[in-house]
């Protein structure tokens, strides 16, 4: 069921991508309640977020269950394994710890689209910096 919508919603996405010279866009977002994915594509690399919820599975199972997930992930999207960045998202009281740093490793890198080269940061949650509008401001500035 997971693999056949993906499929569908890549084919569909992925065209309409290629014809606006888009490289990086979403691909799937919490379609089927079963699969509580948010899937970005970023040219080379693919972004998953889990939405944590209440789904009567012990620890372990909902890791197989993961674990059998990816490789349906990365055969349908024609990506490996390592290039395949995966994150919980769950919400916590009070939004304490919501917004902590994890992990110390920076996946900082370039995309470009439309012949403009945008920085992306994994922490600015989706946000695109055109890099000749930040080097401008920073001539300007300093």
């Amino acid at each position: 069921m997971f693999r056949n919508r993906l499929t569908k919603v890549f084919r569909h996405v992925s065209k309409l991508a290629g014809r606006q010279s888009i490289g990086c866009y979403r691909v799937y977002d919490h379609d089927l309640p079963e699969f509580p994915f948010c899937i970005e594509l970023y040219e080379d690399k693919v972004y998953l977020a889990e939405y944590r919820r209440r789904h009567g599975m012990t620890e372990e199972e909902h890791e197989a269950w993961l674990e059998s997930c990816l490789p349906v992930i990365s055969e349908v999207l024609g990506m490996p394994d390592d290039a395949i960045y995966w994150r919980q998202r769950q919400r916590k009281a009070g939004r304490q710890g919501q917004y902590e740093k994890i992990d110390a490793a920076k996946n900082e890198f370039i995309v470009e689209e439309n012949g403009l080269k945008f920085y992306r940061a994994p922490s600015t949650r989706g946000v695109l910096f055109e890099i000749n509008e930040v080097l401008e401001w920073i001539r300007n500035t300093v």
